[in-house]
């Protein structure tokens, strides 16, 4: 899908894997992004990642966003 984010186009593609539970790791226009884990009860908590270093990551063009769950 693509979406707007902060002024920036992003192109998101998610890659569901193993049981589908859960975000792995993400990567954004070929770096791999840290983040931590939301808490949740149920289930790996989702990615939370600092804006900070996902706009040293950005690029005038469509930003290529990956998301690996699984």
């Amino acid at each position: 899908m693509e979406l707007q984010l902060a002024g920036h186009l992003f192109a998101v593609t998610y890659r569901v894997e193993g049981t589908g539970c859960g975000p792995r790791w993400v990567n954004l226009n070929g770096a791999d992004l840290p983040f931590t884990r939301g808490a949740n009860p149920y289930r790996p908590g989702a990615a939370e990642i600092p804006m900070a270093a996902v706009q040293e990551r950005l690029t005038g063009d469509t930003n290529r966003l990956t998301i690996y769950v699984g």
